[in-house]
C-alpha cells in the first residue's frame, strides 16, 4: 500500500501535476486515519479537517519527496489540518461566549482594560 503511494507520487512528479490517482489513494487513507483519531474531535470538525486536507494536498503535493514515506507526510498533513480546524472552533466559541457574557453586562469592564498591564 505504501508502495503504491509511493509509485503514484513518483509519477505526479514526472507529470508535472497531481494526479487523480494519488489525491484519490491520499484521501482514502486521510479518511482511514482520521476514522481511528480520537473520538473527541465532533463529525462537522472532522468534515471541516478532511477539506482543509484537500487545501493543503493540493498545495504541497510537490514538497512530497517520492523517496520517503508518502504516508507520513499525509498523516502529518492531516493532522495539522485538524488541530487547525479545532483551534478555529475552538476560538470562534470563546469569541462568541465573550459577546454574549458581554451583552448580558456580566462581565466587568475594568477586567478587560487592566488586561493591557499599564504599568508605566
Amino acid at each position: 500500500m505504501k508502495n503504491d503511494l509511493k509509485i503514484l507520487l513518483r509519477e505526479c512528479h514526472e507529470k508535472g501535476y497531481l494526479t487523480n490517482e494519488f489525491a484519490l489513494k491520499a484521501s482514502q487513507m486521510a479518511y482511514v486515519h482520521l476514522a481511528k483519531k480520537d473520538r473527541s474531535f465532533c463529525r462537522d470538525i472532522k468534515e471541516e479537517a478532511i477539506s482543509h486536507f484537500y487545501f493543503k494536498l493540493v498545495r504541497k503535493w510537490r514538497m512530497l519527496d517520492p523517496d520517503k514515506s508518502p504516508l507520513s507526510y499525509i498523516n502529518s498533513m492531516l493532522y495539522t489540518s485538524l488541530l487547525d480546524i479545532s483551534k478555529k472552533e475552538h476560538s470562534y466559541k470563546k469569541k462568541k461566549e465573550f459577546l454574549r457574557q458581554f451583552t448580558l453586562g456580566k462581565l466587568n469592564k475594568q477586567e478587560t482594560y487592566n488586561d493591557n498591564n499599564y504599568d508605566s
